[in-house]
């Protein structure tokens, strides 16, 4: 459906960070992609060194003259300051300096947005918010049109009593046929930090991108839901150990006498989509 909004593309230069011009539909940003998939993007920058250190990047750092996105400043939101809201329209962009190229990975903080309809009554769509991820004005590849993050939601249980451990006994309404009743799902928002990635879980790690060392430009442009953002942070992926040297690193570890843990897996606390 995407693509179906696109107009033509535009032969992409070698450059794997982009710096090609763009053009604009009605929805997103036309880039140069030559519609690549992310494995091949990937098997392209496989050889090349990964970044050094962590490059921050707040939130209300944004360029105010290409970003046509609706922008509002939140103030401190759960005791963090730097919350940026972004509409559900439009783009957002934001220039900084990479010390060395190299390989990052992009990580959000972020949560959802509460809005208020016409009558004044908050609400929140259900939908998960989902962007179009642009560096230096070349989306690097098919799935970086797509990037979704996910929203919280919590069950609202009814409470009946306690357990011997003191934990909330939960109990479902019954509907006619004896079958138990999904319980409603409220909303609740908190800070969330993100490494982008595969909306589909095709690649098991995060994204990684490649960025020439000097200026960059990341630019998020709205497909769907509005977002409140704090910090846009460029890291390196990190190296996942064995399982054979994960229990070598804890070989001196004690083991637990009570190593049954149970967990009631019908009444989650919290989910990621409704």
């Amino acid at each position: 459906m995407i693509a179906a909004l696109m107009v033509a593309p535009i032969s992409a230069a070698s450059n794997p960070s982009g710096g090609a011009t763009t053009s604009s539909s009605s929805s997103l940003t036309t880039s140069t992609m030559d519609g690549k998939s992310y494995k091949t993007y990937s098997k392209e920058i496989e050889k090349l060194d990964k970044g050094t250190g962590s490059i921050v990047i707040s939130a209300g750092s944004y360029d105010k003259e290409s970003s046509t996105a609706t922008i509002t400043e939140q103030g401190k939101i759960d005791g963090k300051d730097g919350a940026y809201l972004f509409g559900r329209t439009g783009s957002a962009s934001w220039t900084f300096t990479v010390p060395k190229a190299g390989k990052y990975v992009i990580q959000l903080e972020y949560r959802q947005v509460h809005e208020k309809n016409e009558k004044g009554e908050e609400e929140i769509g259900t939908n998960d918010i989902e962007r179009n991820l642009l560096i230096n004005g070349k989306t690097p590849f098919s799935e970086a049109q797509s990037i979704m993050l996910s929203k919280i939601w919590s069950y609202k249980y009814q409470v009946v009593g306690k357990d011997e451990k003191g934990n909330d006994i939960l109990s479902f309404e019954i509907d006619g046929r004896g079958n138990d009743i999904r319980p409603t799902l409220e909303s609740t928002p908190e800070w969330i930090k993100k490494d982008l990635s595969d909306a589909n879980g095709y690649y098991l790690a995060p994204f990684e991108f490649y960025f020439e060392e000097g200026e960059n430009t990341i630019t998020l442009e709205s497909i769907r839901e509005p977002v409140i953002i704090r910090e846009i942070v460029l890291h390196p992926q990190e190296t996942t150990i064995s399982y054979a040297d994960y229990i070598k690193n804890h070989a001196d570890k004690n083991v637990s006498d009570d190593a049954t843990i149970y967990v009631e897996a019908e009444a989650p606390n919290q989910v990621s989509s409704v």
